[in-house]
């Protein structure tokens, strides 16, 4: 049975909607331009765990700077100036390489999810060939069954290539176990993808972690189904005339280029130099943010404490006491927002970009790419149906027709079958020499 994505979707939010692999699949983008997107918090970026662990932590730092300064001093006489001034030094750089860092960023996760997306279409167009050229449906059946598993199993391999703390051998075995329970596999081939998985895996160059983990390696079993529809197709030249074989092989041949394409944007990361000055500005200029707030937070609840313990004498110290409350408050505010905004902006803009770079994985804001590929299969589903449906219309037979013309021509005609044909034409040639040699020995 062919998952329909569109029935088991669910709505988490009104402006989005989740697919059956509770990824987001579609959001609406009319609602953003509304202003109670301001209000949002599932799915954005300044609610992502990682932002708000780092958000925390900072507001620990900056509390215990403001504790320090609010017991330890009891005069307001420290100045945060100077520290304040390496601020905007540091926003230049982090602007600039941010700004890029995105950017280049968006234009990798659009190339890689591109290379996918022209993985998915040759298994159609591959299909559409086989129905095309009237192959029977058994075969189309395997090839069918085969291309959907490679999908499954690059998949797969895409996210085990972006993870180091994940056991891979686990992930790859567990998508074969799946792909035997849902008849995309049989046993048979589940064993035979999982030792060419460990021969690859043993023969390649060991890339090891901190962990003593092996990284996953694109292709390592997406690859070999590959090779398996390319040996079936070898099976079928005779069922196809030589350029629209050549053509489905050429089709078979670009498939095998977009695996190695999404293999070479995945696993080829951004220079570790580039991307560990990034994040080391970014946490530098936020932890530097935290303490300084602190700090001024600190000078200003000690004044206030100050003014609200002075005694005004005359009407005149009174409002100066007052005076000084009101800027007090508006210190301790502007600070407040000082440490919730600029440290949550670099940080979620760090955490996009790094999300772009790598769009594979199992969380909700990952691409769903388990979806695709339902789609993929319903698609060509519809595809397998209407073909049958236009060959009952028209009262065709659903054998291909270099086969059938070939047996018809015979059985009209009267001509043998194209073995029998060879046969003759070999006999009627020795005849023909014997009648020669008897024609040359009477004229001698």
């Amino acid at each position: 049975m062919i998952p329909k994505p569109q029935d088991k979707t669910c709505k988490l939010a009104s402006h989005f909607e989740l697919g059956h692999t509770k990824k987001l699949t579609y959001y609406d983008c009319e609602s953003l331009l509304r202003l109670r997107a301001l209000f949002y918090v599932v799915g954005v970026a300044f609610a992502d765990r990682v932002v708000v662990q780092n958000i925390l932590i900072l507001v620990a730092i900056s509390s215990l700077c403001c504790s320090l300064v609010v017991v330890g001093v009891e005069q307001v006489k420290l100045n945060v100036d100077n520290l304040n001034a390496a601020r905007p030094f540091l926003k230049i750089f982090i602007t600039f390489m941010l700004g890029i860092y995105v950017n280049r960023a968006f234009i990798r996760w659009w190339s890689i999810i591109t290379s996918f997306q022209k993985f998915m279409a040759n298994i159609k167009q591959l299909i559409y060939f086989f129905h095309a050229s009237r192959i029977d449906d058994e075969t189309i059946s395997t090839a069918r069954r085969w291309a959907v598993a490679s999908a499954y199993s690059l998949d797969t391999e895409a996210k085990n290539a972006q993870q180091m703390d994940l056991q891979h051998d686990w992930y790859t075995k567990t998508t074969l176990e799946w792909l035997v329970q849902n008849n995309y596999l049989t046993v048979e081939e589940q064993e035979e993808l999982e030792y060419l998985v460990l021969i690859q895996t043993e023969k390649a160059e060991p890339m090891e972690t901190q962990q003593g983990q092996v990284t996953g390696t694109i292709g390592v079993a997406s690859q070999p189904i590959w090779n398996w529809i390319g040996d079936l197709l070898m099976d079928m030249r005779g069922m196809m005339s030589p350029p629209m074989h050549s053509r489905v092989m050429g089709i078979c041949q670009s498939t095998l280029g977009q695996i190695d394409d999404l293999k070479l944007q995945v696993t080829l990361q951004v220079p570790y130099m580039y991307a560990h000055l990034l994040s080391f500005l970014v946490h530098l200029n936020n932890t530097i943010t935290a303490v300084a707030t602190g700090i001024s937070f600190g000078m200003s609840c000690s004044e206030l404490v100050w003014h609200q313990n002075q005694t005004p004498s005359s009407k005149s110290s009174s409002t100066e006491s007052t005076q000084g409350k009101i800027v007090a408050a508006e210190n301790m505010a502007m600070q407040i927002m000082m440490l919730m905004v600029e440290p949550l902006l670099y940080m979620s803009f760090l955490r996009i970009g790094h999300l772009l770079c790598y769009p594979f994985g199992y969380q909700s804001h990952h691409v769903s790419v388990e979806t695709n590929i339902a789609w993929l299969q319903a698609e060509l589903e519809v595809m397998s149906t209407s073909f049958n449906f236009s060959r009952k219309r028209k009262g065709n037979s659903v054998k291909n027709p270099r086969i059938t013309k070939s047996a018809t021509n015979s059985e009209t005609s009267g001509q043998e079958a194209p073995g029998d044909m060879d046969l003759g034409m070999a006999e009627s040639g020795l005849v023909l020499m014997e009648d020669m040699q008897g024609d040359t020995a009477m004229d001698m």
